[in-house]
């Protein structure tokens, strides 16, 4: 049976925004040598560099950027699906930050990706501890859930989904990890997916749910790159 691994990278490669861990990267650079791997995120491919490094990125055999619009293998780019949004939808999300109970605002809260925007009420440009202390109280208060529960209802075309500790991912509606499933269907049959954001309304949610609704593989839910560690060294 032809096998494909397929990862999220923040919050299942590597901490939230951080570097991978060099035990896990020397681990992985091993693994990739003797299975299929593949990668699928929601950042760009700069913030991917900054997070795996140049060798892991280029030993895979491919990756997703941005949710599935920009797709690379190693330094070339295979396809792209751009999207630009509207200057009314761009102020929408701008009265969202300075309606928000939230009082810490640090700017960089719009970030414009191929394909997406990412989309952040404390902003990209918060400090490590910051990114801890929004992400405690917005699992309180579900504030990103609210968010893209409002998006999604207002804009039908969209799709807004969390995404990282922070973030919000706004796309359009066919546009989402749930695209690659189809892709790697022809080539595997059997489909290995690793992410943080399985549950509803994560942005790993559509891939996972149409690996599992159509029998394609298995999903492994994780909350860190340990997890992920511990689960592969099992298999």
């Amino acid at each position: 049976m032809k096998e494909v691994f397929v990862f999220d990278v923040d919050g299942t490669l590597t901490d939230s925004r951080a570097t991978i861990d060099p035990e896990f990267e020397a681990y992985m650079l091993e693994f990739v040598k003797s299975n299929d791997v593949y990668l699928v995120t929601g950042s760009d491919r700069n913030k991917t560099f900054e997070q795996i490094g140049f060798e892991l990125y280029e030993a895979v055999k491919g990756v997703w950027q941005s949710n599935g619009a920009d797709y690379w293998e190693g330094n070339q780019r295979i396809n792209k699906k751009d999207y630009k949004a509207p200057y009314e939808f761009i102020h929408y999300l701008k009265k969202l930050v300075s309606d928000s109970l939230y009082p810490v605002k640090t700017g960089s809260h719009i970030e414009e990706r191929t394909g997406m925007l990412n989309f952040s009420i404390v902003g990209r440009a918060c400090t490590p501890e910051q990114r801890k202390q929004y992400h405690k109280w917005d699992t309180k208060y579900c504030e990103r859930r609210n968010i893209c529960h409002a998006i999604n209802k207002e804009y039908p075309d969209l799709h807004a989904c969390v995404g990282g500790e922070i973030s919000i991912d706004i796309a359009l509606k066919d546009n989402n990890k749930g695209r690659v499933a189809d892709i790697l269907n022809k080539k595997y049959e059997h489909i290995h997916f690793f992410g943080d954001r399985m549950q509803f309304g994560g942005n790993d949610y559509p891939l996972a749910l149409i690996i599992d609704l159509c029998n394609l593989g298995t999903t492994y839910p994780v909350e860190s790159y340990k997890q992920t560690w511990e689960v592969l060294k099992q298999l």
